[in-house]
């Protein structure tokens, strides 16, 4: 029963952190914010765009438009991949709260089963019949 509620314990705290993690992302996501790492990647695509400009001479109009279009985009590519990836450790965090629940539940099952046969052969011992022994078979949580 203690390694089932080690397991379920176990099971329930990997579960809280990847939804909280993934609220997270999905909270950025949906306020428009990049990762730093995002950002970076940004402003560094930016500054090696606009040298190019530079050295080719054009320091605006069209060019310099597309170039900021362009990284609009790529910045929306961000922000739908951070949605999805926080999306991904909500679904993840609910697998491990679904095995916690039914970890939990096969341990019930387990230690209902031990007490029925204990009371059992408690009330064949007081009635003179003699105890049995049973084994207990294993529950095992169905998916």
């Amino acid at each position: 029963a203690r390694q089932a509620q080690g397991m379920r314990e176990e099971l329930g705290r990997l579960g809280q952190e990847a939804r909280t993690q993934g609220q997270q992302l999905v909270a950025q996501a949906r306020a428009g914010q990049v990762t730093a790492a995002q950002q970076q990647a940004l402003d560094l695509q930016r500054a090696a765009a606009m040298q190019n400009l530079s050295r080719r001479g054009i320091t605006g109009g069209t060019a310099v438009q597309q170039l900021e279009r362009s990284l609009q985009d790529q910045r929306g590519r961000f922000l739908e991949d951070t949605l999805n990836q926080g999306m991904r450790l909500l679904n993840i965090g609910d697998q491990y709260t679904e095995r916690a629940i039914r970890a939990q539940y096969a341990a019930d099952a387990q230690a209902q089963q031990l007490l029925g046969n204990f009371f059992q052969n408690y009330m064949r011992v007081l009635a003179g019949q003699g105890a049995t022994t049973t084994t207990p078979t294993p529950t095992t949580p169905r998916r």
